[in-house]
């Protein structure tokens, strides 16, 4: 009928199948080319694009006139640096360093003399480990820079460790937080779950999934008959997808102008923070990186990876 919540780097192989057999992509994570361009992709975030612009919007809200990225060695983070300068180009502020974190359990004092030499803001792109590692180098040599960051990046667990870091770090999301009462069902779903234990609520993949249901799902209950062709049909069609906040409002009929980011249909961020150790609301609503998206010089990774 449709695949709906997945994830994978191998679009470009699955997507001509599914699209042979008639059969829609629904709220797949968009990490290569073909998420963000195939006509039966229909993502429900915006993947690294959005993300980046969304950091470098909010990097400069307090002011920030020189940033740093401290980013993963792969081509994707790469790629995604010219989208963190169309966020930060909105208030002329300058990316003064782009430096790779080194692969392994090598030091990070070096990497972290590069990313505070000239900064007042750092936005960290990287995994969890390599931001944990990062974070330990930079209290050691008494980094005040304001962090960026990413729920996948700055986790709550890595959070726990650098609490002063964390209390006053930016984080860069595509949902409200998990506290909001939008995902009261989600909460009450894992908690009858035999799995709940192994469940992370706050996970970037597991909430997407959710809500890629949730938009799945009301479409369904509005169809005489139920199959891969009708799916595939109400989505085309759909011009206003309402998911009680979860995410905002999506017209399915508005392809993005921007080539290469096609079936981009929320290109919205969420703005949180931590307080008391958890993710909670930096402002309420979603942010539309629009219009600083559209600036962005280059257009989708060819892969994430």
């Amino acid at each position: 009928m449709a695949v709906v919540g997945s994830v994978s780097v191998n679009a470009q192989a699955y997507l001509p199948v599914l699209d042979a057999a008639g059969i829609a992509y629904v709220g797949g994570v968009p990490l290569s080319e073909p998420d963000y361009t195939h006509p039966i992709s229909f993502p429900i975030v915006g993947g690294a694009p959005v993300a980046s612009v969304g950091a470098g919007l909010l990097a400069v809200r307090p002011g920030c006139q020189r940033a740093a990225l401290v980013r993963q060695d792969i081509a994707s983070t790469a790629r995604a640096t010219n989208y963190l300068q169309a966020g930060l180009a909105v208030e002329a502020t300058t990316l003064v360093a782009d430096v790779e974190v080194p692969a392994g359990k090598e030091d990070l004092t070096q990497t972290v003399g590069l990313a505070t030499a000239e900064s007042d803001c750092i936005v960290l792109y990287a995994p969890e480990q390599d931001v944990q590692r990062f974070l330990s180098a930079f209290q050691q040599a008494g980094g005040r820079q304001r962090i960026i960051s990413f729920p996948n990046s700055l986790t709550t667990r890595v959070a726990a460790q650098f609490p002063a870091i964390a209390r006053d770090a930016g984080i860069v999301d595509f949902f409200p937080p998990v506290g909001n009462a939008v995902w009261t069902g989600y909460r009450d779903a894992i908690a009858r779950s035999a799995d709940r234990d192994g469940v992370d609520l706050s996970g970037t993949v597991q909430r997407n999934t959710w809500a890629a249901y949730e938009v799945f799902t009301r479409l369904a209950r509005k169809q005489a008959e139920l199959g891969a062709a009708t799916i595939l049909a109400a989505l085309r069609k759909a011009s206003a997808v309402d998911t009680d906040g979860l995410l905002p409002t999506l017209n399915m009929r508005a392809p993005h102008r921007k080539p290469g980011l096609e079936r981009l249909f929320n290109r919205s961020v969420y703005y949180l923070r931590f307080a008391n150790g958890a993710l909670t609301e930096r402002q309420p609503g979603f942010i539309d990186t629009t219009p600083a998206l559209s600036k962005a010089t280059l257009p989708l990774p060819q892969n994430a990876g």
